[in-house]
């Protein structure tokens, strides 16, 4: 701070000097009523202290630099809420033996009164708290901003001073090179300016697309990386690259003469099932599989893009990407004159099914989305119809329950319909099925002659005597099976 000439800055100088001053606002009064009662005072209360002494006429004219905070992730975003961002973040790391032992160096050199901030206990207690709350704000810095320094502490005091003037000019060698450029009305790189989100949201009409990509390579490439961010004319622009930065950077209105085209849009999941059954252009064909290879092959209908209002489906989303970056390249694709005839849906199903097949066969495994396939074209259909028979039937065999009878008629309703089945081998499991069918109705038949039989005014025949025999002789075997 002496070297800079800036305003050095600490919470408890901030905190202190708004109590004596006895600034007349509710803030001096909420931070005496926490210190008087003997708590921490809130980290609200102090990011608005630190605040107000950030903004007072010595520290805005002569810069400063703010010691020991702020000290988590929290704190630092709450001074970034408040628009107080740090042009350099400096670190100092140095081993724990190294600490302890510059701490007792200090704590013998101490003026009287001072000697407990240098006690071993409190460094420790220190260490772990920076220990704990570094890595979080590390990266918050470093993420966003990009304006953390790492200082070797363990080198001699000299060194850790020359590395801090050394990174401290860059800085303002850059914020004067922004100003200076700026007010010269020229494109400016926005890298080492610690721009909040909200500052850097004043984009142009080229949203995140990068122009420099669409006038040599007539790609739309979007671009979220703030190091290669432009402004120009009070906008910003969004590069791909170090190098097309430096290119727009040096003649902007090369790269500006031709207007953003309309956007291709990659649909979501709701999108989708909204326009399962509307027509795509190129009679569902991709469109990136025939430009770059000449073939037609039919598109998913996972992979769908709204262009111009039209709709295109793509083979894989790799396909649908590609299209997203070159739309002007693939939006005039031509059919040509003789197309394969359409398939049904039930062809398309029976043609995978067989692929599937056959790669099970020459041992190059079926992938979990072929399985999926080959249940739904062959099974499904066959399952539903056995489960809506069990669900109409409700069959209970004698001595079985509801579940194992119901699993049962199911096991024998798909043998019975297996389409691979030969004809002598289906026919046995029909006869088989009707077998299982007669005996769970066996319990109701046998009640329901009964019945007749002791009502007295029934008229019982030879032929019901021997029907009743019959079933009597079905329902001893079927119980002599299960014991």
């Amino acid at each position: 701070a002496q070297r800079t000439g800036a305003v050095y800055i600490s919470v408890p100088e901030a905190l202190s000097s708004l109590i004596s001053e006895a600034v007349p606002c509710q803030l001096s009064k909420d931070i005496r009523a926490a210190l008087q009662s003997g708590q921490r005072v809130p980290d609200p209360l102090v990011i608005q202290a630190v605040r107000f002494r950030l903004l007072s006429p010595d520290s805005l004219r002569r810069g400063w630099v703010l010691d020991d905070f702020p000290c988590s992730k929290a704190q630092a975003e709450g001074l970034t809420a408040l628009g107080i961002v740090p042009h350099r973040v400096f670190m100092l790391l140095a081993p724990e033996a190294v600490i302890y032992a510059r701490a007792a160096e200090l704590k013998s050199a101490a003026v009287e009164g001072q000697e407990l901030q240098q006690e071993l206990a409190l460094q420790r207690e220190r260490l772990q708290g920076f220990s704990a709350q570094s890595p979080a704000l590390r990266v918050f810095y470093a993420t966003i901003f990009e304006n953390v320094r790492d200082i070797d502490a363990s080198r001699s005091k000299w060194a850790i001073f020359d590395r801090a003037i050394q990174e401290t000019t860059e800085s303002l060698r850059q914020r004067l090179q922004y100003y200076r450029r700026t007010a010269m009305s020229l494109a400016t790189r926005v890298k080492g300016m610690c721009f909040t989100s909200a500052r850097l949201e004043t984009v142009s009409g080229w949203k995140h697309y990068c122009p420099v990509t669409l006038s040599l390579q007539n790609e739309l490439v979007c671009c979220y990386d703030r190091s290669m961010a432009v402004e120009y004319h009070s906008k910003v622009y969004w590069m791909a690259s170090e190098e097309y930065a430096e290119l727009f950077t040096e003649d902007p209105e090369a790269f500006l003469q031709v207007p953003l085209p309309q956007l291709p849009r990659l649909l979501d999941d709701g999108e989708r099932a909204r326009k399962a059954e509307a027509r795509a252009e190129l009679k569902d064909f991709c469109p990136v599989t025939l430009v770059e290879t000449g073939n037609l092959v039919k598109a998913s209908a996972y992979h769908l893009v709204e262009y111009n209002q039209n709709l295109f489906r793509f083979a894989s989303r790799e396909a649908a990407l590609k299209f997203m970056r070159q739309p002007l390249r693939y939006r005039n694709a031509k059919l040509p004159k003789k197309l394969p005839a359409e398939v049904s849906k039930e062809e398309r199903e029976a043609s995978h099914l067989l692929s599937c097949l056959v790669k099970g066969k020459d041992g190059r495994g079926l992938q979990p989305s072929d399985m999926v396939t080959y249940m739904q074209a062959s099974l499904a259909e066959l399952i539903c119809q056995g489960l809506v028979e069990c669900g109409e039937r409700r069959p209970l065999f004698p001595g079985k329950g509801p579940e194992e009878s119901a699993l049962l008629c199911l096991s024998r309703f798909l043998r019975a319909r297996n389409p691979l089945n030969t004809e002598m081998y289906a026919g046995k499991m029909s006869d088989a099925r009707e077998e299982f069918l007669k005996g769970c109705a066996l319990p109701s038949d046998l009640k329901e002659m009964t019945e007749k039989k002791m009502s007295p005014d029934y008229a019982w025949t030879s032929t019901e005597t021997a029907k009743f025999q019959e079933l009597c002789a079905r329902f001893d075997e079927v119980f002599s099976q299960r014991s």
